[in-house]
């Protein structure tokens, strides 16, 4: 399998992650409206009523004036989340597939923590107790292959204000998951967040005010590119509520392959995560 299928399969649980990594492997540092690192521009921003995708509709949008936890979008180790696809496009996922994230205890390449996005994909992180969680290495059962970052790339901050954003990039190895000694290809992974909006939407569950939050994550190697820009709905006290992901790859510089995906939470009783309790599902 190749490292472009990878590094694909990477970009698309990596934008689905909060926060940043400074050069230097800590936190990046959080910039405001304005500053080196401002907010991203929201699509259709102060416009009216806006359809994303059956099922998900933004009813008003408005400055952002509050503030993003990580609590609400880390999944506790133990505990689980449940997305449905409400539109999909050069996905293998169809609309009205449902895709489970589970959160669990791990050592594997020397993580503390590990989240499982459906039976293909894994993250395996560091700092999660401390309320900095950071990527030390990405797996594809399906593409055999282990994406690791030195340093690690952290994915959460405390805390961030309204139109702050957190953003930094780490060295990326692509390997084989069969023999770890093979590399298959290497570069950077650049990402950045951003608190962007404050917006209603409205979905199957109801009403919801949510913080927009804008992913950008960047990967370069040797033989392929990918970008991938996320927004995703936070609500506070509860998380995640829904997300749409737009993707783009080119491999060894042609005609490039582009991908979207609007996801949407199971929400039991119309509150709290898929096991009955608030928090994110940090996918």
């Amino acid at each position: 399998m190749s490292a472009a299928q990878a590094v694909r399969r990477l970009a698309i649980a990596s934008a689905m992650l909060a926060g940043g990594c400074a050069s230097d492997g800590s936190i990046g540092g959080v910039s405001g409206p304005g500053g080196d690192g401002g907010s991203v521009a929201a699509d259709g921003a102060g416009a009216a009523t806006r359809e994303i995708a059956p099922g998900l509709v933004v009813v008003s949008s408005a400055p952002a004036s509050g503030t993003l936890a990580l609590g609400d979008l880390l999944l506790p180790a133990g505990a689980r989340s449940t997305w449905t696809v409400l539109s999909a496009r050069g996905e293998e996922f169809g609309t009205g597939d449902t895709i489970e994230f589970v959160a669990s205890s791990s050592s594997k390449h020397g993580a503390e923590y590990e989240v499982a996005e459906g039976p293909d994909q894994t993250l395996y992180l560091v700092g999660v107790d401390e309320q900095r969680p950071a990527m030390v290495a990405s797996l594809s059962k399906r593409d055999e292959a282990v994406s690791r970052f030195e340093p690690a790339l952290a994915m959460g901050v405390p805390q961030l204000g309204a139109g702050e954003s957190v953003e930094g990039t780490s060295e990326m190895v692509v390997l084989s998951s069969k023999a770890l000694m093979k590399q298959r290809d290497k570069g950077t992974a650049a990402r950045r967040l951003a608190y962007t909006r404050d917006e209603t939407i409205r979905t199957a569950s109801g009403e919801r005010a949510c913080r927009r939050v804008e992913v950008d994550f960047k990967a370069e190697l040797g033989m392929a590119k990918a970008t991938v820009h996320s927004v995703r709905w936070v609500e506070p006290g509860v998380g995640p509520i829904a997300e749409e992901r737009r993707e783009k790859i080119v491999v060894l510089g042609l005609v490039p392959t582009e991908r979207r995906r609007v996801i949407v939470r199971a929400l039991p009783g119309g509150s709290g995560g898929a096991d009955g309790r608030a928090g994110g599902s940090l996918p």
